[in-house]
């Protein structure tokens, strides 16, 4: 089985994916919002309607789920809109060690990289970050794989060659993509 012990959503909402990983045996659960009103309305529940222990082994913050670094994650959960879907992958490539699981809701995560060797014939190959695990219904499971199991190269890939534009004020692309 997979160790459970800290559990991430990014986007956590009024909390309840949070709440459900402490039930189901996670030592840790963190909820990561953006939107001050989802944040309070979460710690409120948190704080008057969950018990002691699920309150103990919980936490929520509110900012940017790109500023809340991962990489202790042993499980990471997120349903967030389309055009975060890139960076968002860049974050867990960059910041997931292997055998983290990644559990996306809705949409597939881009999880691998194109590279080619320049010319015009159209050979391309893909190096994967992860694996999927699991696919159904609209739930995917990814294992995050290990540096040793990407790619001998060592020279850090991007996860797209182009710059992701997203309509949200609270998004800064030249945070997240180098």
């Amino acid at each position: 089985g997979h160790e459970r012990g800290l559990f991430v959503d990014l986007g956590s909402g009024d909390g309840e994916a949070v709440k459900q990983a402490v039930q189901m045996g996670y030592r840790r659960a963190v909820g990561v919002e953006l939107n001050f009103t989802l944040y309070a309305l979460a710690q409120f529940r948190r704080l008057f309607f969950w018990t002691r222990d699920e309150r103990a082994r919980s936490n929520f913050f509110c900012r940017n789920l790109f500023h809340y670094d991962i990489k202790e994650s042993d499980t990471i959960f997120f349903f967030v809109v389309t055009p975060l879907l890139i960076p968002i992958s860049e974050k867990i490539a960059k910041e997931c060690r292997a055998g983290t699981q990644v559990l996306a809701y809705r949409f597939p995560l881009p999880l691998s990289t194109k590279h080619g060797d320049d010319d015009d014939d159209g050979d391309e190959s893909e190096t994967p970050y992860a694996k999927l695990v699991f696919d159904e219904e609209e739930m995917r499971i990814y294992q995050c794989l290990g540096a040793e199991q990407q790619d001998t190269d060592t020279t850090p890939k991007r996860w797209c060659s182009t710059s992701v534009e997203v309509q949200d004020s609270h998004y800064d692309s030249s945070k997240v993509i180098p």
